[in-house]
């Protein structure tokens, strides 16, 4: 009998720099999805390496400044309609005040439930440079601790030019 056994090392650390926006995808993370929408905006999401890992933090924007109580609105009711959220029992709190790296931001967060498993995440927004930004952090709840330095690494390293 032949057995391989094979040994998957994880997503080197890289720094992703784009447009302005940057920070540090850390050790065992990787930008998995990006989109130029040609002028328009731009979407990536990093999420954490491995087939059971629940990571993710999408990372988002358009050109030109929105009303951040009515764009949040717009981004909960595009994520009910989702069939996936939709299925998965989606809910939200209420919008606060809050932070993302010393950026100030309109925020939510939401529970759901994805394939039988439990999720949360919190969704900021923020106007800056005559760009609105949206940034949605997810991940399982029986991994928030195995997905806390990740996610504090991405944060603190984020960086915005005012000017591009």
């Amino acid at each position: 009998m032949l057995l391989f056994v094979s040994s998957c090392k994880p997503s080197p650390e890289t720094k992703y720099d784009n447009e302005g926006v940057s920070f540090i995808s850390p050790l065992g993370w990787e930008i998995s999805d990006e989109q130029n929408f040609y002028g328009l905006g731009h979407y990536l999401v990093v999420e954490k390496d491995g087939f059971g890992s629940s990571g993710m933090l999408t990372v988002s924007w358009v050109n030109g400044e929105s009303d951040l109580e009515s764009y949040l609105d717009d981004l909960k009711s595009e994520l009910k309609n989702n069939i996936i959220y939709r299925r998965g029992n989606l809910d939200y709190g209420d919008h606060y005040e809050s932070t993302f790296n010393n950026l100030q931001t309109k925020a939510v967060d939401y529970t759901v439930s994805i394939l039988s498993i439990d999720h949360i995440g919190v969704i900021h927004v923020f106007n800056r440079s005559g760009r609105t930004f949206f940034l949605m952090r997810q991940e399982a709840t029986e991994d928030v601790a195995a997905n806390k330095i990740g996610f504090d690494n991405i944060e603190k390293s984020f960086k915005l030019l005012e000017q591009i």
